[in-house]
């Protein structure tokens, strides 16, 4: 099998890549976003984490050529939606979502997604309605973007909307948005990385159990049947050998 890493460390090359067509070689493309600790590019480099070396290792149990690339989420997301042989992770599985791909699930634990709060903010809520009062940062077309767009938030009056997580901490500190959404895992690795404290954050609200607490990977939903079987046999191959 032989992968190739498509890296993206520049935002003129993030500008090129979102504006032009995008031409791959090999059976099949595998797409995410930088969303540390399950996957990310490190300091080598190197399209890393926790979920990124499990998709890895399902990999290696076809003999498929593909190529991993990092995006952002908006991108990744439309390429699976609307390119065959398209591969993402680690995305959410919804009923919003279920007829778009070919499932493969779980393939990690994610400890579900929470709104966070500055700890010395005097907000309280209980609810995601009186959310709405209030401003929380969001990835665009990310799982929680989409949630709170169904539960009627705007972006032009309680969402702002980025491609970035860390703007989105940098914003809670500046006070220009009142909450982020995020897992808690990862805004313990990103606070650590900006040298910040955990300990100034609270979380408040998690979103609806009917976003599975886990990562999945996903096929775009034309993809060829053989590429289709192919996963699904090296899934539970996988699957058998984890769980060994």
């Amino acid at each position: 099998m032989h992968k190739v890493e498509t890296l993206q460390p520049k935002i003129l090359f993030f500008s090129f890549i979102l504006n032009c067509p995008l031409v791959f070689g090999g059976s099949l493309q595998v797409v995410t976003e930088n969303w540390p600790p399950f996957n990310y590019q490190n300091e080598n480099g190197q399209i890393v984490g926790e979920v990124t070396d499990k998709i890895k290792a399902i990999l290696a149990y076809t003999d498929l050529n593909y190529e991993l690339a990092i995006f952002p989420w908006a991108r990744s997301y439309e390429l699976a939606k609307s390119k065959p042989n398209v591969l993402i992770y680690s995305i959410f599985r919804t009923p919003e979502r279920e007829s778009s791909f070919h499932w493969f699930c779980p393939i990690s634990i994610s400890g579900g997604l929470y709104l966070f709060k500055l700890k010395k903010s005097p907000i309280r809520i209980s609810s995601l309605e009186q959310a709405k009062k209030y401003r929380t940062g969001v990835i665009r077309k990310d799982i929680g973007h989409q949630h709170l767009l169904l539960q009627v938030f705007a972006e032009a009056d309680n969402l702002y909307v980025t491609t970035d997580e860390n703007t989105n901490i940098n914003k809670l500190f500046l006070g220009e948005v009142d909450f982020i959404l995020q897992s808690e895992k990862e805004l313990i690795y990103r606070l650590k990385s900006l040298n910040k404290n955990y300990s100034d954050f609270v979380k408040i609200l998690r979103l609806p159990q009917k976003i599975k607490d886990f990562h999945c990977m996903a096929l775009s939903i034309s993809s060829s049947p053989k590429i289709v079987n192919k996963l699904k046999i090296a899934f539970e191959q996988w699957k058998r050998k984890s769980n060994n």
